[in-house]
C-alpha cells in the first residue's frame, strides 16, 4: 500500500499543527472517517484500480453508505457486540474477524464458530461457492453479504432460509430504513477486531484488539505522510528488481547506477527527498537492511508506550545492556486472545505487561560520543520461541510439521527452516535404505543402486506433501 504525501487523511491522523500525533482527539476508529469527512470532504481518500472500471472515493462519501450499511446490519439482527464489515461494522460497536481467503475451509469454519460469528462476507461468488458447503449450513449464520459480483454466478445451492445481499441491497436496505446518528455510543477499550494467528499448525488463537489499540499503531509525526506500509517480502522484490536493472545494463549505466545510490544515501537526512518504509511481520534479510542503510536498533518506544527487558528463567527485570526477553506495555497492546484464558496468562500477566517472545537489549546511558543519542534505545536480536515468522508476515510452528514428516519411513530426521524468508525449507537427513526400496517400486527397470541429487529430492518433495496433508490447517 501506498500512501501519497498529499493526503490530507494522513496528515491529520499524523501531523497536528504542533508536530504532535493527533490520535487523541479520537476514541474509537470511526471517528477518524467521522472527522475527516468535515475537514476534507470532497478530497480523493481512495482509489481502487483494481475495479472495472477504476472508481475513486471522497472522504465524505463513505459517510452515507456507512449509514446505510449501519442501519441495515441494524435491521438484519446484527447486535452489539456480534462479530461480522469493517468501518460499518466498528460503527455500529460489532466485531469484525478478519481472515485470508486462502486459509482451508476447515480452518475458516473453526474460526467462524469459535468467534461467535452470525454472518458473512465474502469478496466473490468464487470464493462462496468454495465455502458455501462448509460454511452456510451454520445454525448462527444469520445473512450473507457478497462485496463484488453477481450472486447469479453462485453455483453452489444457498440453503433455504439464508438470506445473500451485495453491497448495493444492504445501502437499499439501510436508505429505506430510519435514519439516526451512526455511530453508536462505543467506548475505547471495546473489541474493534479479532484477529487469529496467521499461518500456524493446529488451532489458531483469536487477538483481540480494541479500538484504543488500533488508535495507537502508529508514531508517525516526526516523518511527513509519503509512505510504503508493507511486510518484508515487498522489499526484497525492490530491492531484487533495482539489483536485476543494474546488472543487465551496460558497464557505463552501472557505473551511473551505483554513484546515483550513493550519493542518494549520502543526502538522505534532505527534508525535500524524505521518505519513511515501515516493514513489519518479520525481519529484513541482512543485505536489504545494508541495501537501504537501515542495521541498528528499532529506536526508542513510542509514545505511551513502555519496553522493558527481564530475564529468561527468573522474570526480573534487567538493567540496560543486558540481554532478556522483551516485554512492552501500553494502549497498542491486545486485550487477551478470545475465549482463551490460559493462552493469554502466558503471554499478558496482571500489570499489563505483554510478553513478546523477542530476545533483545535497551542501550545502556553514555555521556559522550555518538552512543550518547542511544540511550533506551531498543535492540532485538532474535526470538525465543521456535516460530518461523516468514518474510510475508506469515507465522510458522514448526514442530508440527516435522512430526508430521517424521512420519516417513523416508525420513530419519528433519528440521524446518525458513526464517524471514519467502517459503519454507527444510534440512533432511534421508533413510537411504527406505527411499532405495520406494525408488525401485516407482521406477521399474532403473538401476536405484544409487539415486541422483535431483530424484532423491523429488521423492522427497512428493512424501512431504503427502504427509502435510494431513495438516489440513496448512497451507
Amino acid at each position: 500500500m501506498q500512501i501519497r504525501r498529499c493526503s490530507p487523511f494522513l496528515e491529520s491522523v499524523f501531523l497536528s499543527s504542533g508536530g504532535v500525533a493527533a490520535s487523541h482527539e479520537w476514541k474509537t476508529v470511526p471517528d477518524i472517517w467521522k472527522s475527516s469527512a468535515e475537514k476534507f470532504g470532497d478530497r480523493v481518500a481512495v482509489v481502487d484500480p483494481y475495479h472495472d472500471p477504476p472508481s475513486t472515493m471522497t472522504y465524505k462519501q463513505p459517510g452515507p453508505s456507512i449509514g446505510h450499511q449501519i442501519t441495515a446490519q441494524e435491521g438484519l439482527g446484527s447486535p452489539l457486540g456480534c462479530p461480522d464489515q469493517r468501518i460499518g461494522i466498528m460503527a455500529t460497536g460489532a466485531i469484525n474477524v478478519v481472515r485470508g481467503s486462502r486459509s482451508s475451509d476447515e480452518e475458516l469454519l473453526q474460526i467462524y464458530n469459535h468467534s461467535d460469528s452470525i454472518a458473512l462476507v465474502v469478496d466473490n461468488p468464487e470464493l462462496f461457492n468454495r465455502i458455501a458447503e462448509t460454511l452456510s449450513s451454520q445454525a448462527a449464520m444469520r445473512f450473507v453479504i457478497l462485496v463484488w459480483g453477481d450472486k447469479s454466478c453462485f453455483t453452489t445451492e444457498v440453503p433455504e432460509g439464508l438470506p445473500v445481499y451485495n453491497y448495493k441491497d444492504m445501502i437499499d436496505l439501510g436508505h429505506e430504513s430510519r435514519q439516526h446518528d451512526i455511530y453508536e455510543a462505543i467506548d475505547s477499550d471495546d473489541v474493534a477486531t479479532i484477529l487469529y494467528t496467521s499461518g500456524t499448525t493446529g488451532n489458531p488463537k483469536g487477538v483481540m484488539l480494541t479500538h484504543k489499540n488500533l488508535l495507537h499503531q502508529e508514531d508517525l509525526r516526526r516523518y511527513h505522510p509519503n509512505y510504503l506500509v508493507s511486510v518484508p517480502v515487498i522489499l526484497e522484490i525492490l530491492y531484487n528488481g533495482i539489483q536485476k536493472q543494474i546488472s543487465t545494463s551496460s558497464t557505463a549505466r552501472k557505473l551511473v547506477a551505483i554513484l546515483l545510490i550513493n550519493i542518494s544515501l549520502a543526502y538522505m537526512d534532505i527534508k525535500r527527498i524524505y521518505e519513511a518504509a515501515i516493514s513489519g511481520g518479520g525481519s529484513l534479510p541482512s543485505h536489504v537492511d545494508r541495501f537501504f542503510e537501515v542495521l541498528g536498533s528499532v529506536g526508542h518506544p513510542i509514545r505511551c508506550t513502555e519496553i522493558r527487558v527481564v530475564d529468561f528463567e527468573t522474570g526480573d527485570v534487567l538493567p540496560p545492556g543486558s540481554k532478556g526477553i522483551v516485554e512492552i506495555k501500553g494502549p497498542l497492546v491486545m486485550k487477551g486472545y478470545y475465549k482463551n484464558e490460559s493462552a493469554t496468562k502466558q503471554v499478558l500477566n496482571e500489570g499489563g505487561w505483554l510478553n513478546t517472545g523477542d530476545i533483545g537489549w535497551i542501550a545502556p546511558s553514555h555521556s559522550v560520543g555518538r552512543s550518547r543519542h542511544c540511550s533506551g534505545m531498543v535492540v532485538l536480536e532474535g526470538r525465543a520461541k521456535d516460530t518461523i515468522v516468514l518474510s510475508t508476515g506469515e507465522n510458522v510452528e514448526p514442530s508440527e510439521l516435522e512430526e508430521a514428516a517424521m512420519r516417513s519411513t523416508l525420513i530419519q530426521q528433519i528440521v524446518v527452516i525458513g526464517q524471514d524468508q519467502r517459503r519454507l525449507g527444510a534440512i533432511i537427513v534421508p533413510n537411504k535404505d527406505e527411499i532405495l526400496a520406494t525408488a525401485k517400486m516407482s521406477i521399474i527397470g532403473a538401476d536405484t543402486s544409487e539415486l541422483s541429487k535431483e530424484n532423491m529430492t523429488a521423492l522427497l518433495n512428493e512424501e512431504l506433501r503427502k504427509w502435510y496433508n494431513f495438516l489440513s490447517s496448512f497451507r
